[in-house]
């Protein structure tokens, strides 16, 4: 049988957040989840293309320029959506060092 103790103070389930807002850590952190999945993304197409014939984006470099391009405006508008909760959660762990 659980036992409450008096003397141990219920936490909350979800804990505040941080009445500071620090704008300029935000959008640091949200670049860097950005860059993050920007890479992810690229990594996962370089692993799937493999120089297929068939594919409208034939492996140039004005394909690869064009794709990275594309990998990055996928990925910030990903992290702008939520994502993962990464961008968040590295700006909630930052703000705790100030």
């Amino acid at each position: 049988m659980m036992e409450i103790l008096p003397n141990k103070p219920i936490l909350p389930l979800f804990q505040p957040k941080a009445k500071e807002d620090d704008p300029a850590l935000r959008k640091t952190s949200t670049d860097f989840a950005a860059m993050l999945f920007a890479q992810m993304f690229s990594e996962l197409r370089g692993s799937a293309k493999e120089e297929d014939e068939e594919s409208p984006f034939g492996g140039d470099k004005d394909s690869d320029l064009f794709m990275n391009f594309y990998d990055l405006a996928l990925s910030q508008k990903y992290v702008a959506t939520g994502g993962n909760g990464v961008a968040e959660q590295l700006y909630q762990q930052l703000l705790k060092g100030k």
